[in-house]
């Protein structure tokens, strides 16, 4: 779920609108690490193990010039560059996030810290041998229990990604397979599902999961029976399914039927509105000289980081055709609410 790194920084944009004077560019912590904008209303959201900073009000060319700047201070590793996103890191390994967005020419600063690395423990019971271990010896476990595991793999380049990606074709991974030029997702015919992607800095993740099935039918087979049950059934109860029916796994980004929303998605995205709305009503009286309020307004910065994590639990999750149109609809109705905010604070 790739889109959900623009949601996030949605919010961070956000939060900068509270920023009428502005922040003084830090000169400690990460955002050392980086220029100063030079121009734009600088709001600070977090300086710490890692940054984040929106910069609201910039200059047409202020985008253009602040990536040119980052270059020069190193972030030119693995660099993705569209004109309206900058994504790279340094040779130390931190992470740079950019984006412009240009209808109100506010830019939204990302910077994280590199993954620490160590001696790769690859997991061990039957969970870890349905998966080819991987050349590099270098990792770090970020989950593991019985039925799935979560890792990072280094010392691995984007040529070494695609030698391993085919290995986990050749093994069994390649039933509704999705590839692409820094990922692959498949499962397998014995109800797993694996998640590969290239993140760059010559790391690569690797995440499986056993889906929580009756039965060892590919995720085609189950489609075609869902179909075939909604053929005979009323247009209401489909519309109930939508929102009714519970999913058959939190983990599983395929078995869920295309008129499925899963509990985990519904809640991140409801988690995204209940956010804005405590925002909106916290904005109309949010003066920065009352100290109350600025204790309320870091708590609001916690939950942003709280909504960041549920988030990226999901990121390598595909969404159905119901939770597609529940985010759009969500996402819509928030811009809604955002952009009267806005209009109150100017």
């Amino acid at each position: 779920m790739k889109k959900v790194s623009t949601f996030v920084l949605c919010i961070l944009f956000v939060l900068s609108l509270t920023a009428c004077n502005g922040d003084a560019w830090p000169t400690t912590g990460l955002a050392a690490m980086l220029p100063k904008p030079n121009s734009g209303t600088v709001k600070i959201i977090i300086n710490d193990d890692h940054f984040y900073a929106s910069v609201d009000k910039a200059k047409e060319d202020e985008f253009a010039k602040y990536v040119n700047a980052c270059k020069e201070k190193g972030y030119t590793v693995d660099a993705k560059e569209d004109g309206k996103s900058y994504d790279a890191f340094n040779e130390d390994g931190y992470h740079l996030e950019l984006t412009s967005y240009s209808s109100n020419n506010s830019i939204n600063i990302k910077l994280e810290p590199p993954i620490e690395l160590g001696t790769l423990r690859w997991p061990s019971g039957e969970i870890g041998k349905i998966v080819p271990q991987p050349d590099s010896k270098k990792g770090k476990t970020e989950r593991e229990k019985e039925n799935e595991f979560s890792l990072y793999v280094g010392d691995t380049t984007l040529d070494q990604f695609n030698t391993y990606v085919d290995k986990c074709s050749d093994a069994g991974f390649n039933v509704d397979y999705d590839k692409g030029d820094k990922y692959y997702r498949a499962d397998n015919k014995d109800g797993y599902h694996l998640s590969l992607e290239y993140l760059g800095f010559n790391i690569m993740s690797i995440e499986v999961s056993k889906n929580e099935s009756k039965d060892n039918k590919t995720t085609i087979e189950k489609d075609k029976e869902k179909d075939n049950n909604s053929s005979s059934s009323s247009s209401s109860s489909k519309a109930a399914s939508a929102a009714d029916k519970p999913a058959s796994s939190a983990s599983d980004n395929k078995t869920s039927g295309s008129n499925e929303i899963r509990p985990d998605i519904k809640e991140a995205i409801d988690s995204y509105e209940t956010f804005v709305d405590e925002y909106c009503e916290f904005m109309e009286t949010y003066d920065s000289s009352n100290v109350q309020q600025v204790a309320k307004y870091t708590s609001l910065v916690a939950k942003e980081l709280e909504m960041t994590e549920k988030f990226s639990a999901l990121e390598n999750k595909d969404l159905t055709d119901a939770e597609t149109d529940y985010y759009i609809e969500v996402q819509s109705r928030c811009s809604k609410k955002l952009l009267d905010a806005s209009n109150k604070i100017n």
